[in-house]
């Protein structure tokens, strides 16, 4: 797993996972560099909201080099056993939302703590998966 980080996107609070990506640069470019390099984003809105129908909307922010396709996980646990959705995506290369719908199939999630987690994959080899999760709590 990643070295997570808090930090502010707007008005939202995330925990995130960070790493270097060669190719690519974030905020500017460094001349003495021979290659250029950004840092790969994967972020868990602390805040996630349940659903009518006893399902939670996880959502987040992801950056990764752009033009790259990825395939997103979100998994999110009251208990013992993690439920999660699939999203993929094209990478822009700037910060971008992403939000996954989370069912128990015979269950409803609740109000309160929860576990989350998401796991961020190329579909080539042009970065390495990044993984972030922390204890969240459903509204």
């Amino acid at each position: 797993m990643q070295n997570l980080k808090k930090i502010t996107l707007g008005a939202a609070t995330v925990l995130a996972a960070l790493a270097p990506v060669d190719g690519m640069v974030a905020g500017g470019q460094d001349a003495s560099a021979s290659t250029q390099e950004t840092r790969l984003l994967l972020a868990i809105d602390e805040r996630p909201a349940l659903q009518a129908d006893g399902s939670v909307v996880l959502t987040g922010t992801v950056r990764c080099p752009a033009g790259e396709s990825f395939l997103l996980t979100a998994n999110l646990a009251q208990g013992s056993e993690f439920h999660g959705n699939f999203i993929g995506g094209t990478c822009t290369g700037e910060v971008q939302p992403w939000s996954a719908n989370v069912a128990v199939a015979g269950a409803d999630y609740r109000r309160g703590d929860a576990l989350a987690r998401a796991i961020l994959q190329p579909s080539n080899d042009t970065f390495d998966q990044v993984e972030t999760a922390n204890t969240v709590r459903v509204r």
